[in-house]
């Protein structure tokens, strides 16, 4: 009996001071710190500048040309891209609903072509009458050098004045007349043209207020209707943007 409670008076001690000790002690978790935002991305490098001869832009020859579309004694130049060609075809169909008959003659030009046309051979153009050759420069406001002309790309279309132009109340007196810039944009075709053919994908390259350093031509229109088109005069277009008709930029 005295042995039983001194067992129990030994295991209260036992509990008691357990019951005293200090409990146990637990570390803090560290904070967790919060994942730090990529970085922005950088910005696109602007395009490197286009090179440019006396204001025009570098055209590579176009390849797949269609013959036969334009009205030129040189076969060579009555060629022109298939999907141009197309929409010269309705183009000229809608004018000519319109009673305007639209004369496109001198579209795809060789480089060596352009060449010979630049530097006078055989021509009696800009800057080549009296037989003295005029600077590059002054050249080059007329005619763009070689490896520099829209025309080589089979988009460019020149506008000769037709049927309608030379009739009475056209706009031009006689063809040669019509060969100025004045006369050309005040007749039917050149006027039908100013509203008209951006409906069918062609804009008028060298217009009235741009600062390209090339003369205005009313006659010379360039097709950019197809994302093709769109690409090969990309950068002409961003640097100079024709107006639309009503004078806004596109």
């Amino acid at each position: 009996m005295r042995a039983l409670m001194w067992a129990t008076l030994a295991l209260a001690a036992l509990l008691g001071e357990a019951a005293c000790a200090d409990p146990p002690t637990t570390q803090a978790a560290a904070p967790v710190e919060a994942a730090a935002p990529p970085p922005a991305p950088s910005p696109p490098a602007p395009p490197p500048p286009v090179p440019r001869a006396y204001g025009h832009f570098p055209y590579a020859e176009g390849a797949g040309l269609q013959a036969g579309v334009c009205q030129h004694g040189d076969p060579e130049r009555t060629k022109l891209k298939p999907d141009a060609a197309a929409a010269l075809a309705r183009m000229r169909d809608a004018a000519r609903a319109a009673g305007v008959t639209l004369l496109p003659s001198s579209c795809f030009r060789s480089v060596a072509s352009q060449a010979r046309l630049f530097n006078c051979s055989g021509n009696s153009g800009t800057g080549c009458a009296g037989g003295k050759l005029a600077s590059a420069e002054r050249r080059a406001t007329a005619v763009a050098p070689p490896g520099h002309s829209e025309h080589a790309t089979g988009y460019a279309i020149d506008f000769f004045p037709g049927a309608t132009d030379l009739s009475e109340g056209g706009g031009c007196p006689s063809r040669a007349a019509c060969t100025t810039t004045a006369r050309f944009a005040q007749s039917r075709s050149g006027k039908w043209l100013a509203a008209h053919a951006h409906d069918f994908g062609f804009e008028q390259s060298f217009y009235p207020g741009s600062t390209q350093g090339v003369m205005v031509e009313p006659w010379h229109y360039r097709f950019v209707g197809s994302p093709e088109a769109q690409e090969v005069f990309r950068a002409a277009r961003m640097m100079f943007s024709p107006p639309k008709p009503g004078g806004t930029a596109r």
